[in-house]
């Protein structure tokens, strides 16, 4: 995967947008090249294709804090909060991803005609990762050349993620997010709607869009999206020690 973007003070980051393209009865992952690009900046200027998050933003990081800080947080939170952030360790998590993916993209090909951006593209689907869900919009937007605008309080959240992060001074949405995955598709209401009846956390969050900028909304508040900053990650990784283990979320 080619290099997308660098900046005095971000990351180096890939493009990890990729089509659920068709091959042989089911959907298998794939890069966007150039050629889509340009058919999908040609649909933006028809129709604003929707945006979509499945999974919960922050779950992996709090997860990671309460494998290495179990004991501190034990005493700040009831026992029924951090068990709604609780995870397996790092083999059963990324077994877990995969068929997390793997069941999307079964869902959304039985329903392929109903939610593919055009006849000749299919659905987008990307994971966030190391930046979470701010870092994985500002790459979508990066690999598709266009911009979004996205109601920020609409990203399902778990309030357990939020009260750890919140100790810890952390961002729930520019943090570690593996398992959580940004959607681009057409009859975005229809596509949450169906997945949620497959008992995935989805909430229709937006819509792609033919101009520039990048733009999130929280009530009234407006604000427009950034490269993701070493710095971030960076937190995250001091507070932890650098303390992993075979049993720990990779943190790269």
């Amino acid at each position: 995967m080619q290099k997308r973007y660098q900046q005095k003070g971000a990351e180096k980051k890939t493009c990890c947008a990729l089509f659920l393209r068709e091959t042989e009865r089911y959907w298998t992952e794939e890069e966007v090249g150039s050629k889509e690009r340009q058919k999908l900046r040609a649909l933006y200027q028809s129709f604003w294709p929707d945006l979509l998050v499945i999974g919960y933003s922050g779950l992996q990081t709090a997860a990671l804090l309460l494998q290495h800080k179990k004991e501190e947080l034990t005493d700040v939170f009831p026992a029924w909060l951090l068990e709604q952030a609780a995870f397996e360790n790092g083999d059963v998590f990324a077994e877990k991803t995969r068929k997390l993916r793997e069941g999307i993209g079964e869902t959304l090909f039985e329903n392929r005609a109903h939610f593919s951006l055009s006849e000749e593209l299919p659905p987008i689907l990307s994971e966030a990762s190391d930046h979470g869900i701010f870092g994985a919009l500002w790459e979508l937007g990066e690999t598709l050349g266009c911009g979004m605008e996205a109601e920020l309080l609409q990203i399902p959240m778990k309030q357990s993620v939020v009260e750890i992060l919140n100790h810890y001074q952390l961002n729930p949405y520019e943090l570690p997010s593996g398992g959580t995955f940004l959607l681009v598709c057409k009859n975005g209401k229809a596509a949450e709607k169906l997945l949620c009846q497959k008992g995935f956390a989805c909430a229709h969050i937006g819509q792609i869009t033919p101009h520039a900028d990048r733009v999130l909304f929280a009530g009234e508040e407006v604000r427009h999206l950034n490269i993701p900053k070493k710095s971030d990650f960076a937190d995250l990784k001091h507070l932890l020690k650098k303390k992993n283990s075979d049993n720990d979320f990779s943190l790269g």
